[in-house]
């Protein structure tokens, strides 16, 4: 089944001119667009205006400037390179250790999306020119790349030394090994340690979409499943070889509207519950339009990674190593790739019978 493309906006087109007749006049809910002049939807936007700045060609945290784990397949001399070589899998191998541990000291995953940073770009530089080649010394750099993170990320929660960290990944590496790979690390990366994360841009998107003094129960729990949805899609971005050198706007925003589109198709279709579809119509627009206006990613770049977003959703989770909760990629899966939900435009989905499936 081919996999649905980017949602294309209808210029000039308000939601009662989408749904016309008696289900148009049903909407009540209030519409998630900034309010004119609000001044905390003004910070929001000059802030993830300046996150993706910094993602820039040629800025402090271009994503193009990450290791991206690929090797001639043979020597100058024509002979096999060494097995050693650091390769996907062994990135992948120690992701899902990074997350094992950050699971069961119950700590954030987002964590490993910045351990994961400081460890690619890590091996771009010259100082890891050697862990490229030294399955061993990549472990150093992973275990002390989720050490770095997690104090920089949770000073006052976990403020621990390098020795102490060593005993609790119950021999992995030494602390010794670990103390001196901080420095490394450190003065490779030029102490440029604050990379914005997908996940940082998530919680800014859905702040723009539930702005407001007050949350109705309604809006807290669509931001919750919202919120589910693309945690799950960023777990698997995180383990995506396309998507080693895209930067965090994009991925963040393909994922938001993945997960808006989501919940809308199933208001519409499946709950007919129109209203909420309604809410996730025009949340769909302010977000593309916020990216836009940020310059996060062009409509071509967020529909080639939604679309590689979806294509890993509907892979299984054990082939690729992906170490996530399996409940989300059924829901995905279900709306947007199940042959019993076809999927229909949005046009289609507030308007059903007006299209075919």
């Amino acid at each position: 089944m081919k996999l649905p493309t980017a949602l294309r906006r209808h210029h000039g087109s308000s939601p009662t001119q989408v749904l016309d007749g008696p289900v148009a006049k049903r909407r009540s809910l209030t519409s998630p667009e900034p309010k004119p002049g609000s001044v905390r939807a003004s910070e929001l936007v000059c802030n993830l205006a300046a996150m993706q700045q910094s993602e820039e060609a040629g800025a402090a945290y271009d994503p193009c400037s990450k290791f991206d784990y690929k090797h001639d397949e043979q020597q100058d001399d024509g002979e096999p390179k060494s097995q050693l070589l650091v390769d996907e899998n062994c990135r992948l191998k120690m992701l899902d250790w990074c997350a094992k541990m950050v699971d069961y000291f119950a700590i954030d995953r987002s964590i490993v999306s910045t351990a994961a940073y400081y460890q690619d770009r890590f091996l771009s530089t010259d100082a890891g020119l050697e862990a490229r080649s030294n399955r061993t010394m990549f472990r150093v750099v992973s275990v002390t790349s989720l050490y770095i993170a997690i104090k920089l990320r949770l000073p006052h929660r976990w403020n621990v030394s390098s020795h102490a960290f060593a005993q609790l990944c119950q021999g992995a590496v030494s602390g010794d090994e670990i103390h001196k790979m901080e420095s490394k690390i450190l003065f490779a990366l030029r102490w440029k340690v604050n990379p914005a994360t997908p996940m940082e841009y998530v919680h800014i998107f859905l702040d723009l979409i539930f702005d407001g003094q007050e949350v109705s129960p309604f809006e807290q729990d669509l931001r919750e499943h919202l919120l589910e949805l693309v945690r799950y899609q960023l777990e698997i971005a995180l383990q995506d070889s396309r998507l080693f050198q895209v930067s965090s706007c994009a991925v963040a925003t393909a994922a938001v509207l993945n997960a808006l589109e989501a919940s809308m198709k199933e208001s519409a279709s499946i709950h007919d519950d129109i209203e909420m579809a309604f809410f996730c119509q025009e949340s769909i627009v302010l977000v593309f339009d916020t990216a836009e206006s940020c310059r996060g990613a062009t409509a071509d770049e967020l529909e080639g990674v939604r679309s590689i977003l979806l294509s890993s959703v509907a892979s299984p989770a054990e082939e690729k190593g992906v170490v996530v909760a399996v409940t989300q990629q059924h829901i995905l899966c279900g709306i947007f790739l199940s042959e019993s939900f076809a999927y229909y435009n949005y046009v289609e989905v507030l308007a059903p019978g007006q299209g075919t499936r």
